[in-house]
């Protein structure tokens, strides 16, 4: 009697065997993407060192003598060796201008003077409101000293 085998219960594939062949395609795959792309650059750096130039074109003219004027017309923008950008520290409405452009000017020279009217009457209520301060401490001291009103109260 032959002995025979109980079939073999097939296994699956291991897992690291699977990753080795994943990885081994990939391998493949990628180095054909590159081995491409290299081959492709060099066909066509080949083809452009081997590109022959294109003819150069020679003109003739015939030398004549010709009067020149001193002076030639062009559109342009000038722009000055020393120059200044004027600023202030306060933004407002340009009164006056001091100065022409081009002008040089002094150190010290007014050259834009901004409209003050608002900041002038805001002075004007301020001193004001410092003269009624000032008579309503004399009055207070006044009453102080004919102690109609406490020495806390003047104070």
């Amino acid at each position: 009697m032959s002995a025979t085998r109980p079939p073999r219960a097939k296994r699956p594939p291991s897992t690291r065997r699977r990753m080795a062949w994943m990885l081994l395609a990939a391998i493949v795959v990628f180095g054909g993407v590159f081995a491409a792309k290299a081959i492709m650059a060099a066909m066509t750096n080949q083809f452009f060192d081997n590109m022959p130039q294109p003819p150069v074109e020679v003109s003739t003219f015939e030398a004549r003598r010709e009067r020149w004027a001193d002076i030639a017309e062009a559109v342009g923008t000038l722009v000055a060796d020393n120059g200044t950008d004027v600023t202030t520290e306060a933004g407002g409405v340009v009164q006056r201008i001091g100065f022409e452009s081009g002008q040089r000017v002094r150190k010290g020279q007014v050259l834009v003077q901004l409209n003050t009217a608002n900041e002038q009457a805001r002075l004007e209520a301020l001193e004001a409101a410092a003269r009624l301060a000032a008579v309503q401490r004399d009055r207070w001291r006044e009453l102080g000293e004919q102690k109609l009103v406490s020495r806390a109260e003047v104070d």
